[in-house]
Parts: structure tokens; C-alpha cells; sequence
């Protein structure tokens, strides 16, 4: 009598496969095996796939601790920056006030120009239009005509005041009011 020998697979939804064997009439069940090559095929692939990933995790941690070190520069640089921003703060504030006092000046000199005059002055920053002014003020200044006729219709002699004293002195000197009034003034 030979043993008759029946193999069938036999696979479940939530199970392993099963292998039934049927040996003499008698059926037996054994899990399925793996042959050893695929076994160790799998392996390598796990161990290949965990040394990517361990790889990958060194260069994450090594681009961030970069991207800090980076970072860290870069709050260096401000600190620096705000260093230099507190140091010319002062200075801001002084220019701030010599750029006001320069507009005024440069603003008194333009109106003392003749009306005709002011539509020749160029729109320029503060220092090229006091350069430019500078250089054609006494050209387009009106300059006061020259009294011709000895003061006689022109420009009033203010009076001369004298204190009683120094009228005294200026008798006693056998000088006149106005004579001691110019040398007393000097």
C-alpha cells in the first residue's frame, strides 16, 4: 500500500494562507513557509530601508542645527545692527536739527531776493541750493541806489540824545552834540 499524498492550499480572509496535507487518508495543516531567500531578501530590504531612513534623519538634524547655527548669525548681525542703530540715534536727532536750521537759512535767504528773482532759484536738495545761492545772491540781490542828493530828501539824520551829563562834557570839551554822540559810539 502506497501513501497517497494530497497537497492543497487553503487561505482564509484573516488568516495566513494554510497548506492541508493529506497524508494516508489523514489530512494535516501546516502554515505556509517562506523559503529562506525571500526571507532574506525582506531582511535587506528592512535593513537597507532603516540605514536610508538613519541617513535621512542625520541630514534633517544636520540642516537644522545648520539652518540654527545660521539663525544665531543672523541674531548676531541684529544685535550688532541694533548696537549701531542705538549708538546713532543721537547723531539722527542732531542732523534732524541741522538740516531744519539750514532750511531756514537757506528759506531767509530766497525771500530776501526780489520777487522776479525767487522763480530763478532751482529746486535742489538743502545743501546744492545753498551752494547755488550762495554763489548767485549778489547777482540777483537788489542792491539800494546810491543817495545822490546829501541826505537831503533821502534818509532822515536820526536826532542825537545826549544825557545831560555828557551835554556837559561835550561843552567842556568844546565839542558839539553830534561830534561827542559819533566819538561815544565808537
Amino acid at each position: 500500500m502506497t501513501d497517497q499524498v494530497q497537497t492543497q492550499e487553503v487561505t482564509t480572509p484573516a488568516a495566513e494562507p494554510q497548506t492541508t496535507v493529506i497524508v494516508s487518508g489523514q489530512e494535516k495543516t501546516e502554515e505556509a513557509r517562506i523559503p529562506k531567500s525571500r526571507l532574506d531578501e525582506v531582511i535587506a530590504r528592512a535593513k537597507a530601508a532603516e540605514a536610508k531612513n538613519a541617513e535621512l534623519e542625520a541630514a534633517a538634524k544636520a540642516a537644522t542645527d545648520a539652518r540654527l547655527v545660521e539663525e544665531q548669525k543672523w541674531q548676531e548681525l541684529a544685535e550688532q545692527r541694533q548696537a549701531r542703530i542705538a549708538e546713532l540715534e543721537p547723531v539722527q536727532d542732531q542732523v534732524e536739527g541741522y538740516k531744519a536750521a539750514l532750511e531756514a537759512t537757506i528759506e531767509q535767504m530766497v525771500e530776501s531776493l526780489p520777487e522776479p528773482a525767487r522763480e530763478l532759484v532751482p529746486d535742489l536738495d538743502p545743501v546744492g541750493k545753498l551752494a547755488w545761492l550762495n554763489k548767485a545772491l549778489p547777482t540777483l540781490s537788489k542792491k539800494a541806489a546810491p543817495s545822490l542828493d546829501g541826505g537831503a530828501r533821502g534818509d532822515p539824520v536820526p536826532p542825537v540824545t545826549l544825557s545831560p551829563e555828557e551835554a556837559a562834557i561835550a561843552r567842556k570839551a568844546g565839542m558839539t552834540v553830534e561830534e561827542y554822540a559819533k566819538f561815544r559810539d565808537m
